[in-house]
């Protein structure tokens, strides 16, 4: 049975300090740059930005990081792909599904408050590797580009009781990173150190962000998502609650429901 020809992408350093994103569509190379390399860990989001694209036949053959062929949904021939990807473009926002040798599975381009961000997709392929702290700062300050954590003001011990985690009732649901509350798509990201307390990153289907971060009584809201109601903001709060639980109850296995 003959291989599907799906179009290219490519991932190469010009220099030292950058990165360029190729996809291959209508003989040329649509690309991006970025200052670190993709990764295959959920929680990180590397920042993009639009660079000139280029022929096909002038493309950089050196300094390659990860190449391989693309899908947007995996039905696609290579003329469905390259169409699907320049809708994209149009829409500031898309998902693909890469086959490189170390890039695999399902990655996103979107934009957020502080520009346009490559992220994985939590899929078979997604990994979690050590926590940096400078990913961390770097994914905050881009999906919260007003976020400074000296700061922010730490509300009164009342306020704290009014929203920290209440004892959990027993889940029915199954637990994930994903929620869906009053008809809104969430997403749950954890950030553990030794050295600081967790975060955990909320983000919603805008790209609105919302953070919280573990204290000795529960989680304290440190920036609220605009326009969300206080019934939501608790909701999230236990959801949140519930899903570091069951991370902290499965140390040493495979967790899926936060990342």
């Amino acid at each position: 049975m003959p291989v599907k020809q799906l179009p290219r992408f490519v991932i190469y350093q010009p220099n030292m300090k950058e990165f360029h994103i190729c996809f291959e569509a209508k003989g040329k190379f649509i690309r991006w740059c970025s200052n670190h390399a993709p990764t295959l860990d959920v929680r990180f989001a590397r920042e993009v930005k639009r660079i000139e694209d280029v022929p096909v036949e002038k493309l950089q053959k050196k300094s390659i990081f990860d190449e391989g062929t693309y899908m947007v949904t995996k039905s696609d021939t290579k003329e469905s792909a390259e169409q699907k990807l320049m809708a994209g473009i149009d829409n500031k926002t898309f998902a693909f599904i890469l086959n490189g040798k170390k890039l695999k599975g399902r990655f996103s381009l979107k934009h957020v408050v502080g520009g346009t961000v490559l992220q994985k997709y939590k899929d078979q392929y997604a990994i979690e590797e050590d926590v940096l702290l400078d990913d961390l700062s770097r994914t905050i300050n881009i999906m919260i580009p007003d976020y400074d954590e000296k700061k922010v003001k730490i509300p009164s011990k009342e306020k704290i009781k009014q929203v920290q985690l209440k004892q959990p009732k027993p889940v029915v649901e199954k637990l994930t990173a994903d929620k869906n509350i009053e008809d809104v798509d969430y997403h749950f990201i954890f950030y553990t150190s030794n050295k600081k307390p967790d975060i955990c990153l909320v983000t919603d289907e805008s790209g609105a962000s919302l953070v919280l971060r573990h204290e000795k009584n529960g989680w304290v809201l440190l920036q609220p998502i605009n326009r969300t109601s206080s019934k939501t903001q608790e909701a999230l709060i236990q959801h949140a609650g519930a899903l570091y639980k069951l991370k902290r109850n499965n140390v040493g296995r495979r967790y899926t429901g936060a990342r």
